[in-house]
C-alpha cells in the first residue's frame, strides 16, 4: 500500500516540477518584454501548421535607441482553420497600428504579442495542489488504522 502512495507522490511531484518550470520560463519571457514602441509591419505570410491549423507570420521593424531593428514572429494566437480566414485576418491586421514589445537591454528580443501565460500558471498551480493533496491523503490513509 505504501508503494502506491510513493508512486503517486513521485509522479505528481515530477508533473508539478515540470509545469512549474514551464510556467516560470514563460513568465520570465513575459517580464523581459518591458518596453513598447510603434512597429511597422513590412510583410505578412500565412503559415500552415497542420491541415486544419493556420497561423500568420509578420515581418516587422521598429526603432529603439536610435537604431532600427527587424524581426519576424509567428502569432501564437489565434489560430485559423484555413487559409481563407487567415487572409481575411491579414486584411484586418494590415489596417491596424501595431505596438512592439521588446527587452530594453536587448531589443533584438521582441514580439508583437505580449500574452500573459495564464494556462501555464494554472497548470503549475493545479499540479502542486494535487501533489499536496496526495501527501495529505497519504497521511490520513496510512495514519488511520481501522
Amino acid at each position: 500500500m505504501k508503494k502506491i502512495w510513493v508512486v503517486l507522490i513521485v509522479i505528481s511531484s515530477m508533473a508539478a516540477v515540470w509545469f512549474s518550470f514551464e510556467a516560470a520560463h514563460k513568465l520570465w519571457n513575459y517580464t523581459k518584454l518591458n518596453t513598447s514602441t510603434y512597429a511597422k509591419v513590412v510583410s505578412w505570410r500565412i503559415i500552415e501548421l497542420s491541415t486544419d491549423k493556420v497561423s500568420i507570420e509578420a515581418n516587422y521593424q521598429f526603432r529603439s535607441h536610435q537604431k532600427e531593428y527587424f524581426n519576424r514572429m509567428i502569432f501564437s494566437a489565434p489560430y485559423y482553420p484555413n487559409r481563407l480566414s487567415a487572409e481575411k485576418a491579414i486584411q484586418d491586421f494590415s489596417s491596424k497600428d501595431w505596438t512592439v514589445w521588446f527587452c530594453d537591454a536587448f531589443p533584438e528580443y521582441s514580439s508583437l504579442q505580449k500574452l500573459f501565460p495564464f494556462q501555464s500558471c494554472i497548470k503549475a498551480f493545479l499540479a502542486v495542489v494535487i501533489t499536496l493533496y496526495f501527501f495529505f491523503l497519504k497521511g490520513l490513509v496510512l495514519g488511520l488504522r481501522f
